[in-house]
């Protein structure tokens, strides 16, 4: 066999492994496909449709961190050109190997491959929303029922003994004083750090607390902002609503609230937040960008985010990024660090500070344990505040 043919099975080879994700596959198609769409202009050697990064991940309804993954791929197989223009990223169709790719995915019919459209793969959004929902509303009712959540790979800490649940809180940074200051219940072990300790919480400051489960961190804040202030927590599961709210009633906190609905659509007004706090939740979105938007939205100028989460410190390989129950758990939905800081400098925050916690490491391996996800992700704090006020 030439060396020349060799070359070729090798480039084959790699362009073949490069289409082998579903998400790929479903990237590639449609930046092919918009050659010949009427939507876009025409593939050729010098002009063809160039896609933001940013409209791309809202079109495929794929996670930013999961897209720039794959684009990746798709870039180190010659199969897409990505530019930076300014602060934004486009991609396109390499046009140079279209027609070579097309001619091999032609099948008998010879139907060209451009022409196919990929369904979405189970990984879409809205799968993972409900995932994560279903997953947490076992959580809570496991809590309710005062069994173990039965979830092998998660972050979920709840357990008959409460004497493991403070294990987990003290470990993640909580004092024996935070943990006896709660409503029994309130603390689920659920988290991966502890947002308080950053966020210089003042008297009289309205507080949001993004995923608030059983209202742990919400009822903690609440001593901090006192009876002239207003911390509200939100929540895409009812039965962790449910359970939140009779824990405000028992612990007597009035002004503590709980609001169902969605971080990528806050049920909050505009300018009307001081701090933000989040303990090991933004990761679980697959939208981001979405969330970060709403969080600029709803703080007041000055307002700051003091946010606990588990980061990537380097790219997810596909066994982990593409599994939902790890998504679940808190490992696959994690963001690079680049990226985040891509995202809230996009979104008009300032002051950007995320800093990784190697040690959270030790834990993070008990929660997928043999997986070696610690490889790969750690817990972080995450700081911003929404510039043009006057900061207390």
């Amino acid at each position: 066999m030439s060396n020349y043919r060799t070359i070729e099975l090798d480039r084959h080879a790699g362009i073949f492994k490069a289409l082998s994700s579903p998400h790929r596959l479903q990237i590639f198609s449609l930046l092919a496909g918009c050659c010949e769409s009427g939507t876009g202009t025409r593939c050729s050697t010098d002009e063809v449709m160039k896609y933001c990064v940013g409209d791309l991940s809202s079109r495929l309804n794929i996670a930013a961190s999961t897209l720039s993954h794959h684009l990746k791929e798709l870039h180190r197989a010659g199969l897409i050109e990505m530019q930076r223009q300014g602060k934004q990223i486009f991609c396109s169709i390499n046009p140079s190997t279209l027609a070579e790719v097309s001619a091999l995915f032609t099948n008998a019919s010879q139907t060209p491959f451009i022409t196919l459209r990929t369904p979405m793969d189970h990984k879409n959004a809205d799968d993972i929303r409900q995932n994560v929902r279903a997953s947490y509303s076992q959580v809570a009712e496991a809590s309710n029922s005062g069994d173990c959540c039965g979830e092998t790979s998660s972050c979920c800490g709840v357990s008959s003994d409460d004497a493991i649940n403070t294990l987990v809180s003290t470990r993640l940074g909580y004092s024996a004083d935070d943990l006896a200051a709660v409503p029994n219940g309130a603390d689920m072990g659920l988290g991966c750090g502890n947002p308080r300790a950053i966020a210089s919480i003042k008297a009289g400051e309205t507080v949001l607390d993004l995923g608030s489960g059983g209202g742990f961190d919400c009822f903690l804040a609440a001593a901090e902002t006192g009876e002239q202030g207003h911390v509200i927590g939100v929540d895409m599961t009812p039965v962790m609503i449910s359970k939140a709210r009779d824990n405000a009633s028992r612990g007597l906190y009035h002004q503590v609230e709980f609001r169902l609905g969605e971080i990528e659509n806050l049920p909050v007004a505009d300018a009307s937040v001081d701090v933000i706090i989040s303990n090991c939740v933004i990761n679980l979105s697959p939208n981001k960008a979405r969330v970060f938007a709403e969080t600029f939205r709803v703080l007041k100028t000055g307002g700051r985010l003091a946010i606990s989460d588990v980061v990537a410190g380097t790219e997810l390989p596909d066994e982990i990024r593409d599994d939902l129950q790890l998504y679940s758990g808190c490992m696959a939905g994690a963001s690079l660090i680049s990226e985040l800081e891509t995202i809230l400098a996009d979104c008009g925050f300032s002051e950007i500070k995320i800093s990784p916690q190697d040690e959270s490491r030790e834990f993070i391996k008990d929660w997928a344990p043999g997986r070696g996800v610690e490889d790969y992700v750690l817990s972080a704090s995450i700081e911003a505040v929404k510039p043009g006020g006057c900061r207390p």
